[in-house]
Parts: C-alpha cells; sequence; structure tokens
C-alpha cells in the first residue's frame, strides 16, 4: 500500500506533499483534518493547518501523507544518512561504472513520482521492462501529473531492463562466473536491490 494520499478520517493529522494552486500551504506543513465532503465523485478534506489557515486537500490533485507516515520516514532517512560509509561510493564503484547510474536515477525519480507503488517495493520495476508494467497498471486512474510521470517510466523502462542486463553480464564475467538465465536473473535482482539503496543513499 502507498502511503501517498491514504483515506482520511476527521481528527486525522495530515502532512502536505503537494497542494497544487496553493502558494500559502508549503509542502511540509501539518495540519488537522476537520470534515469531509466529496463533490462530484473527488473526496475534499478540509484541514485546519498549523500556520491557522484552513483550506482543503482534493483527492484528485494535491498529494499527501499521514503525519506519521512521514515523520517514519524522515526517522529512517535520518537513519540512512547517518550509517553511510565514507566509503559506499567506493565499494559500489562498479554499480556507477557498470549501470549507468544516472539514467537509473532518472527512472527511479519518474516512478516515485507516478506513485504506481511505494518505493520500497520498488526494485522488481527495474527489470520489469515497458510491457509488464504497462499491464500491471492497465486500469489504474492518474492525475496528469501522475500520467505524465508514468509514461518517462515507459518510455525508459526497456532501456533500464537493458542496462541492467548488460551490467549483470559484466558482474559475472568480473568474477569469472558462468553466464546463464539463472545467474543473470539473479544478479540482475541483487544489484537492482543495491541501485535503489544506492540512490537513496547518494542522491
Amino acid at each position: 500500500m502507498s502511503l501517498l494520499n491514504p483515506e482520511l478520517n476527521v481528527g486525522d493529522r495530515v502532512v502536505i506533499m503537494d497542494m497544487s494552486g496553493e502558494s500559502g500551504i508549503k509542502p511540509g506543513m501539518g495540519g488537522d483534518v476537520r470534515r469531509i465532503t466529496k463533490v462530484f465523485g473527488t473526496t475534499q478534506y478540509e484541514v485546519k493547518w498549523d500556520d491557522g489557515s484552513s483550506l482543503q486537500i482534493l483527492s484528485d490533485v494535491d498529494k499527501w501523507m499521514k503525519e506519521e507516515d512521514w515523520e517514519r520516514l524522515k526517522n529512517r532517512r535520518k537513519k540512512v544518512d547517518e550509517s553511510i560509509d565514507p566509503d559506499f561510493a567506493r565499494k559500489n564503484k562498479n554499480l556507477v561504472q557498470d549501470f549507468e547510474m544516472a539514467k537509473m536515477h532518472k527512472f527511479y525519480n519518474a516512478l516515485r513520482k507516478s506513485s504506481v507503488i511505494n518505493m520500497f517495493g520498488s526494485t522488481p520495476y527495474f527489470w520489469m521492462g515497458k510491457d509488464k508494467i504497462a499491464h500491471q497498471h492497465f486500469y489504474e486512474d492518474m492525475t496528469d501529473d501522475r500520467a505524465k510521470a508514468f509514461e518517462e517510466v515507459l518510455d525508459s523502462a526497456d532501456e533500464i531492463k537493458d542496462i541492467l542486463i548488460r551490467g549483470s553480464l559484466k558482474t559475472l564475467e568480473r568474477e569469472g562466473k558462468t553466464v546463464t538465465l539463472d545467474s543473470v536473473k539473479r544478479i540482475a535482482e541483487k544489484k537492482a536491490r543495491q541501485i535503489v539503496s544506492f540512490i537513496q543513499q547518494v542522491y
């Protein structure tokens, strides 16, 4: 389940990630849900924000998280940042050399913006390819921004898969291991996990 845009109840604490067209409410501001209404199928949450203002968040355009989830993510990020080994990049230099990390990072960001998957479970998307990803989310309704990001995911998914396979082949050859379909798949899955971890810690 995605932590982004969960269903809210009156009394919940919410943190805004993005509020379309409302410059007064900055990302990261918290507030209390006071009332819930539905207009033409769109859920609207009336929120009393911590700065004293009262503005609604709209389920079809805005992005939010429950405060408890936001705090948990912040604490996790802090722990990750504090645990980075000074030699982390050196120890993972083969990722930079063999897996075109700039393209991997761009794909990761597009996937994150599309909100089709909780990023903690994003690694399979690096080897799934365009057709499998498109099929998995064929019936999913998306806002324009999410749809645009998802198109970026689809446009680059096959290239990302190819980069992952080529990099895995290089890894097997460097380590002197036999190249088989199973060994390539095993290394690709392992490297995809390392790539996501690298992106989350370095970028």
